[in-house]
């Protein structure tokens, strides 16, 4: 990983294309999940079979746990704890609320409530952080407040 040989500061650019490569990926599992749990509860109405929908669900929500725990595994241990003062803790620490939250979306509901509580943690360090050093109009304080207020229109 590029981490390993250059160190763990980023670019703006590079924090971008991290963000972005991560967050297409996720997007598509989390849309194929949101189809077939609606599938999953319609059967279930239904009183009809439902395995194959189950076992669908199953392994996209591993997939996706996958990804967000990679992401977030990588922020713990080498993003957050080199990031500098202002734009970069800010921006790491929104992207760790936000796949707590995508981890918050599945599973059984202790795993969802521990999830819940590391999101709104990172959201919380994000929000304050950004208050603090960046300014009222700066995107990715903009996209803090944005993916917070998600955060609490999800819960």
């Amino acid at each position: 990983m590029i981490i390993e040989h250059h160190g763990p500061h980023l670019s703006t650019d590079e924090r971008s294309l991290f963000s972005v490569a991560y967050k297409n990926v996720t997007n598509t599992l989390r849309n194929s999940w949101r189809t077939v749990d609606a599938l999953h509860k319609l059967q279930l109405a239904r009183n009809g079979r439902v395995s194959l929908i189950q076992l669908q669900r199953q392994h996209i929500e591993i997939e996706l746990a996958g990804v967000c725990k990679d992401v977030i595994d990588l922020l713990d241990r080498d993003l957050l704890p080199s990031a500098s003062e202002g734009e970069e803790m800010v921006f790491y620490s929104k992207l760790k609320g936000d796949y707590c939250r995508y981890l918050a979306e599945l599973g059984q509901k202790r795993d969802r409530d521990r999830n819940a509580d590391l999101s709104l943690k990172a959201y919380k360090l994000a929000y304050e952080h950004a208050s603090a050093t960046l300014h009222p109009l700066q995107p990715t304080r903009l996209g803090v407040a944005l993916n917070f207020s998600v955060f609490y229109h999800g819960k």
